[in-house]
């Protein structure tokens, strides 16, 4: 049996691996306390609209002394809600490695879904403690209508980044059912109360001079559920490269089985275009292409005919899987330069494969040719005999 010790490509694809594994768990924490955030946001606004928390006020108590600690707290309560949608922004990337797992995993999409969710969560951000600021003024009618249709347009692009990595991960299977709700929680989490004072100042409509209590929760409830959603979300995500590798793993060795089994074992080389990935490498050959692998197939069958393989064990680990196989055939065709010897023999062999997409990107491994060539008795002059 041929022993064989990790390359420094397998021991960089560990690594990566590994990193994957901490990007999607941390991603799925900061979600969560994006969520949790939110559920706060949702509560101060309540809060403000029934009277439970006092908001900041225009007037002469800007001139006390404890006006400063009540502007800062009101500053961090109203920075709960932009707060909560910069932690979920910067937890999406970890739904990056759920999709790189996959073929055309729309990796592309969801990276410019979360640049867009981040700088206009940040805009939210900057414009809340802009508003935040002292006056010594009453702030002109223009000037208010400006500050929250901005706020509110850096929602609606928060929301519409997040529905991007949303479209995106429908491919991360790992998530289930919740690789569908991204746009629903987004668009739960919008600022409704901000929305609903700017329309009616815009439009002169006033209803109420003060909200009551129905009108507050009917506003802040679903921003309440939404970040609950999150919640649940990011919990989803922490666990969801451990249900992807797993996945992958299965699909990983019944790819490879095939490989071995249909087409190295009974010939079928037309199946090795849609196992093997464009940039595909034979290590053991030194080799590159699909086209250069169905050649060295095909030579292998004109030199054993009936050739048959017989896989006694596969192991798969992260992104590579291991198999120990063993060959039968009958030399027909001569083996290196020597001449046929019309001999059966059978011999071992431990390969491993790295997958990537759901094709094999690499292939390494070794052939028992000590024993190869004493069955044929030849002296093993030279390495690969199966070359």
């Amino acid at each position: 049996m041929v022993e064989h010790e990790p390359s420094d490509g397998q021991s960089i694809v560990g690594t990566t691996l590994s990193r994957s594994s901490r990007i999607a768990v941390w991603g799925g924490l900061l979600v969560a306390s994006g969520g949790f955030m939110f559920v706060v946001a949702a509560f101060v606004s309540f809060g403000w609209m029934v009277g439970w928390i006092s908001p900041t006020s225009p007037g002469y108590e800007m001139f006390a002394e404890e006006y400063a600690v009540k502007r800062l707290r009101n500053m961090f309560l109203a920075l709960t809600a932009p707060l909560g949608a910069l932690l979920v922004a910067a937890g999406l990337p970890g739904v990056f490695p759920l999709l790189e797992m996959r073929s055309n995993g729309r990796i592309s999409m969801a990276k410019a879904g979360v640049y867009l969710a981040l700088a206009s969560s940040l805009c939210a951000a900057a414009l809340t403690v802009y508003e935040s600021m002292p006056r010594y003024f009453e702030r002109n009618p223009a000037e208010f209508l400006a500050s929250q249709s901005a706020y509110a347009a850096s929602f609606l692009g928060w929301m519409i980044g997040v529905a991007l990595v949303g479209f995106a991960a429908f491919r991360a299977r790992s998530l289930g059912a919740w690789k569908s709700s991204l746009t629903p929680l987004a668009f739960l989490c919008l600022p409704a109360r901000h929305a609903a004072l700017l329309l009616m100042y815009a439009t002169g409509f006033l209803p109420f001079t003060a909200p009551g209590f129905a009108f507050a929760a009917l506003i802040e409830v679903p921003r309440a559920v939404g970040g609950i959603g999150w919640i649940l979300f990011g919990l989803a995500l922490s666990k969801a490269w451990e249900k992807e590798l797993e996945t992958t793993r299965k699909e990983n060795l019944a790819l490879v089985r095939r490989f071995y089994e249909e087409a190295w074992g009974r010939g079928r080389a037309e199946l090795v275009d849609d196992i093997l990935a464009p940039d595909f490498v034979d290590h053991r050959r030194g080799a590159e292409g699909a086209e250069t692998f169905k050649n060295y197939l095909a030579d292998l069958r004109a030199t054993f005919p009936d050739l048959t393989l017989d896989i006694h064990s596969q192991t798969a680990e992260k992104d590579e899987v291991e198999t120990r196989c063993e060959l039968h055939g009958t030399d027909r065709g001569g083996v290196l330069y020597y001449p046929p010897t019309h001999k059966h023999v059978a011999f071992t062999a431990v390969f491993t494969d790295t997958m990537r997409g759901g094709r094999i990107t690499d292939h390494r491994g070794e052939i028992d040719e000590a024993a190869l060539f004493e069955q044929l008795g030849h002296e093993n002059r030279e390495s690969g005999a199966a070359r």
